[in-house]
């Protein structure tokens, strides 16, 4: 099979992939891409890096005012293969978790790849629709990475992936229920006035929800609701 040869699993794992980062995008009010035809350019060579076992990851990186990354999110590709073991393909839609982020503290962004073996990259540069360069790292602002379990789930295993928020975008908010033995609870969220599911695995080791303690905690849109994530007492 040639690298034009794309499968359909590799087509499903970049438009999931694509798909993700651009739900987080609207989110924040933004356009990862400025017309389609750039975005069609993406795809193609996601799709043939993809396709020969070169492509490590993507990420989608938001500036704040400093030019430090408050927000960004990373989709993993894992090396070794290209399905799920059996031939079929991967589709399990079960959403994405989309940070609760201030859009108004953005005021750029950047989209960027990177590769498992850049002498590689250099053999199948003429494959792609696209010049890509190294991109030099840019200076996070302080704050936490939260794994894509949902993302995960929706790719079969084969994409992974990880979601850094600063903590300017920190909630806070004061237990209202525990759900004893059963390792969560719910806050209700200073900011938004809404309740927010809490889970003890999202929480430092020998973490204990206690009804009415203030705590803080990274907010995420899933498909079951406003969820914390870096839960830890305020």
């Amino acid at each position: 099979m040639s690298a034009f040869e794309v499968s359909d699993v590799v087509k499903l794992q970049v438009a999931k992939a694509i798909g993700s980062l651009d739900l987080v995008a609207r989110k924040m009010n933004r356009r990862l891409f400025s017309f389609g035809e750039q975005r069609a350019k993406v795809v193609h060579d996601l799709e043939v890096l993809r396709m020969v076992g070169n492509l490590r990851s993507m990420t989608a990186e938001y500036l704040g005012g400093n030019g430090s990354v408050v927000l960004a999110q990373t989709i993993q590709f894992s090396p070794n293969g290209t399905g799920n073991g059996n031939g079929k393909l991967i589709d399990c839609a079960r959403g994405v978790e989309l940070p609760v982020f201030p859009p108004s503290l953005i005021v750029n962004h950047e989209f960027s790849i990177s590769w498992n073996d850049r002498s590689q990259h250099e053999l199948v540069q003429h494959l792609l629709k696209i010049n890509w360069c190294d991109k030099p790292e840019t200076t996070k602002a302080k704050g936490i990475e939260i794994p894509l379990k949902h993302h995960e789930k929706i790719t079969g295993g084969q994409n992974g992936g990880k979601i850094f928020v600063s903590t300017i975008a920190r909630h806070f908010g004061r237990v209202t229920y525990v759900a004893e033995g059963r390792g969560f609870a719910f806050a209700l969220d200073e900011t938004l006035g809404q309740s927010v599911w809490l889970h003890v695995s999202h929480a430092p080791k020998g973490f204990t929800f206690m009804k009415g303690a203030r705590v803080s905690f990274v907010v995420v849109d899933v498909p079951a609701g406003l969820q914390g994530r870096g839960i830890r007492l305020a």
